[in-house]
């Protein structure tokens, strides 16, 4: 009687385990794994031209010029012109011709009293240029201007008015800021200056040559660029 009891006992709490089993839910699978930061990759804008020209009006600012045993001319507020080409022969780098003209006025100082005159300056070479592509419409760009300049001043003096020509090596700094407005057409805004490492001037009437260098004198200029 017990060993009946006993297994009846036994079968009715193994059937009340398996019924238990039966109803307890499956564990939840683990939750996916938290994507990873993605670092954030700046893509150049393509390249769809490799030629890039300009045409500039702009002032040339305040400076001085300062031959050697002749009394320098300070320069005033002045229009200058900027003409310049550059072929892109890598995306971060451009070369091209540049030419600058600049009709100057100036004054002389001598024994307490200024006296007016004028000056023309034009200054060419090439320009090596790093290029910065902002975005699909906007552009930077910085560059170092090396070519030769050539001067011609006229004025008065004291007793009477005189003609001297010159000519040196300039070394000048540039920086744009381009905004394109279509495929082919922008506008550009520059920044800049011209120099005089080394030099000569001649005064006419006089055989002496004389050294002519100067510091060098700021301008900003705007106009069209194209874009070919």
């Amino acid at each position: 009687m017990n060993y009946r009891y006993s297994m009846s006992l036994a079968a009715a709490v193994f059937a009340l385990s398996t019924v238990a089993q039966a109803q307890t839910p499956p564990p939840s699978p683990p939750p996916p794994p938290a994507p990873s930061a993605q670092p954030t990759v700046f893509v150049l804008p393509p390249l769809d031209h490799r030629f890039e020209g300009a045409a500039r009006l702009g002032l040339m600012l305040p400076g001085e010029l300062t031959p050697s045993d002749f009394r320098p001319a300070e320069t005033g507020l002045s229009p200058t012109l900027i003409l310049d080409a550059s072929w892109i022969v890598h995306p971060f780098f451009a070369i091209g011709p540049y030419l600058q003209y600049t009709a100057l006025s100036t004054e002389r100082e001598s024994n307490d009293t200024l006296y007016d005159g004028s000056a023309s300056w034009l200054s060419l070479g090439a320009i090596a240029r790093a290029r910065f592509q902002v975005s699909q419409q906007a552009l930077l760009r910085f560059g170092l201007s090396v070519g030769p300049n050539f001067l011609s001043m006229t004025g008065e003096t004291s007793s009477s008015d005189y003609e001297a020509t010159g000519s040196g090596l300039n070394l000048g700094l540039v920086a744009d800021g381009v905004l394109r407005f279509s495929q082919r057409w922008g506008a550009s805004a520059q920044l800049g200056f011209l120099s005089q490492v080394s030099g000569k001037f001649e005064l006419e009437g006089d055989d002496e040559e004389r050294d002519f260098a100067f510091k060098p004198i700021f301008f900003i200029a705007v106009g069209p660029e194209l874009f070919l």
